[in-house]
């Protein structure tokens, strides 16, 4: 962790704890105490106005420098505005629409190609009906794979057979009240249960491929 990161991770924890002591705030970024008081007064002496009160505090957070989020936690909150949850309530659907276009606002240049990619890629289409659980890891595997243009293989466990397929992933779609992917598989687009898919490895061969694409 750089000095400028240690710094950012001060000051997020200040501003959603209240009384952190220089051991804390040594412990949540893995450095010496004598390291923090050093962080502290480089804040100070930038015009952060921390004080000290039975801990560490902010005298107010009207000045600081924004939240840094990642690709990964705006695709997050950009998901969960768009559940169905928000949307089938108007006042939410409204707020969350004004949320998202504040937030996607303030996207740094950086960053905002990625996650626009990411967006056209996983989607959700909103179903009244009860969601159910992904299971992480296979679901951040085809994330992965969708948003890097990887192949992959898996292992898809249906009520009839069990196959191992090779495939394009193409998007993640969540309908009828649980996630599917959809890929090309042997020049033919194919849609997936994530429930059923029990295995997923990346492909050694080149991804999109012309042998993998969906015939006109």
């Amino acid at each position: 962790m750089t000095k400028s990161e240690r710094l950012l991770l001060i000051l997020n924890l200040l501003r959603s704890r209240r009384n952190l002591t220089a051991s804390n705030l040594a412990k949540e970024c893995e450095v010496s105490e004598r390291t923090v008081y050093r962080d502290i007064r480089a804040l100070s002496e930038a015009r952060v106005p921390i004080y000290f009160d039975r801990g560490y505090k902010l005298l107010t957070d009207a000045f600081l420098p924004p939240l840094n989020f990642t690709v990964d936690e705006l695709l997050t909150l950009y998901l969960g505005l768009n559940s169905e949850s928000i949307q089938s309530v108007d006042s939410l659907r409204r707020s969350g629409k004004q949320a998202l276009a504040k937030l996607e606002s303030l996207i740094p240049e950086s960053i905002r190609a990625d996650y626009e990619n990411a967006k056209q890629r996983i989607k959700v289409q909103r179903e009244k009906q009860c969601s159910r659980q992904t299971r992480d890891l296979i679901f951040d595997l085809l994330k992965q794979a969708i948003c890097s243009e990887k192949q992959i293989k898996l292992r898809y466990d249906s009520t009839r057979s069990s196959e191992i397929i090779q495939l394009t992933p193409r998007i993640l779609v969540y309908q009828n009240g649980e996630w599917h992917l959809e890929g090309i598989a042997q020049r033919n687009r194919r849609r997936f249960r994530l429930v059923m898919i029990k295995n997923v490895t990346f492909s050694e061969s080149d991804s999109f491929s012309e042998q993998n694409e969906a015939c006109p």
